[in-house]
């Protein structure tokens, strides 16, 4: 029979030295387990969250064809998912060159973020300049740490105002073309990481395609409302424009309007003897004459206290209109006509032969005995056709007592055609009998 021997003690501290150990090893893992599962579910919850934040966007996205719609449902959306203080949009004009903001902006508290929203609407960065440029510039997603240090920042002093002090900015791609920027700004520093970077780079390509489609949107409406050759607006813009002019002038909320038909002069002739070819090319530079001749008379209004507006349109073959809007002096829209002749006074060259064009010119003037746009146009093809009369080059402005010689000279003209369907002539020999 054996018999218990109980340890040393210094074995047994031993032991339990020896198990403490293993206790405090075991436990170490259980926490590190524990944390690598808490960190990878919080990955999880993190990445399902922008990955609905990615979805919100994109189907506000598909169900706008208005860029601007789409812009601010991404900017508010990120701002609020990722606790940022202010977010703008800024999109890509003039050649490329330039990023102008939008007026596309979300704010979490407006009043606080006031002087910096109105330093950032309608703000442009050229390439470089500022957070937006340099975007632009670098094609590529950019950080600052602290706007308050940073050496290209130009809108410091609001930023300071608000409290603002880590930001970071985004590009919007069409295709290889950076065609706009999301700027977004917080009062603490904003940690980029490779996710972010991933759903900002997806969410950028989704406003891209909706700037593609508002692009040939807009495209599409431009080129049903100009002339294909000439670019200018065709009939249907500038009767949209004619008649909101005649409203405002019926309603007295305007000044008086004034239309021009303008015909060229023997256009026919040109075609003719040099071919369609040339007498497009002729249309082309004539209404780029016209285009170029009634903006510096718009400049010169302007610089004069005048505030009228012009719109040239190619309504036809070779015949322009012109809508002035907004005009007070009625000489004004003569001296108008005026300048559009010396335009096209100097001689144009077309498959190597020089070449004068000369225009007839018919003003109507709006009154209230008008009832529509239409009304007008008719009394200034009549001028026009009074102008024809009197030789090339010539304006005529339409009056009570021209309407009157037109319509007795229209009804006596109706009176003979009657007279010979009816047989109403009656020939009579004027020799004297012998």
């Amino acid at each position: 029979m054996k018999h218990f021997v109980a340890p040393e003690p210094r074995d047994l501290a031993t032991r339990l030295a020896r198990a403490e150990r293993r206790t405090a090893r075991e436990r170490a893992a259980r926490l590190e387990a524990e944390a690598i599962a808490e960190q990878g579910l919080r990955r999880l919850y993190e990445s399902q969250q922008r990955l609905l934040l990615l979805q919100r966007i994109t189907d506000g996205a598909n169900q706008t064809a208005e860029i601007e719609t789409a812009l601010h449902v991404a900017v508010t959306e990120i701002c609020r998912h990722m606790d940022w203080s202010f977010g703008n949009a800024l999109l890509v004009s003039g050649q490329g060159d330039t990023v102008t903001g939008c007026d596309v902006w979300y704010a979490a508290d407006p009043d606080v973020m006031f002087p910096f929203v109105e330093a950032s609407r309608g703000v442009s960065f050229g390439k470089g300049a500022g957070l937006p440029g340099r975007v632009l510039m670098d094609v590529r997603p950019h950080w600052i740490d602290n706007v308050m240090v940073d050496p290209n920042f130009p809108r410091v002093a609001a930023a300071a105002q608000c409290g603002l002090a880590a930001a970071c900015a985004f590009p919007v791609m069409v295709g290889d073309e950076v065609a706009g920027v999301l700027e977004f700004y917080a009062r603490r520093l904003i940690v980029p990481d490779h996710d972010l970077l991933g759903i900002m780079g997806q969410i950028g390509t989704q406003l891209g395609r909706v700037i593609e489609r508002d692009r040939a949107r807009r495209g599409l409406i431009h080129d049903a409302l100009h002339d294909a050759m000439t670019r200018l607006p065709n009939r249907t813009l500038f009767m949209e424009r004619a008649e909101s002019g005649f409203a405002r002038m019926r309603s007295r909320q305007g000044a008086g309007m004034a239309v021009m038909v303008v015909d060229l002069d023997g256009f026919k002739a040109i075609n003719d003897t040099l071919g369609h070819h040339a007498g497009d090319a002729l249309l082309i530079e004539i209404a780029r004459r016209m285009q170029a001749c009634i903006a510096a008379a718009e400049d010169t209004a302007r610089d004069g206290g005048a505030a009228w507006q012009a719109t040239l349109a190619r309504v036809g073959g070779d015949e322009f209109n012109v809508l002035v809007d907004g005009v007070d002096d009625p000489a004004s829209v003569g001296d108008l006509a005026d300048t559009i002749h010396r335009c096209l006074a100097a001689p144009s060259v077309l498959a190597g032969t020089h070449v004068r064009c000369q225009a007839s010119i018919g003003i109507a003037h709006g009154t209230t005995a008008y009832g529509d746009v239409g009304q007008m146009l008719r009394d200034a093809d009549l001028a026009m056709y009074r102008a024809k009369s009197h030789g090339r080059g010539q304006s005529v402005t339409f009056t009570d007592q021209l309407g009157v010689e037109v319509r007795h000279r229209t009804q006596l003209e109706q009176e003979l055609r009657q007279a010979i369907a009816e047989r109403q002539f009656v020939l009579h020999s004027s020799r004297s009998c012998r």
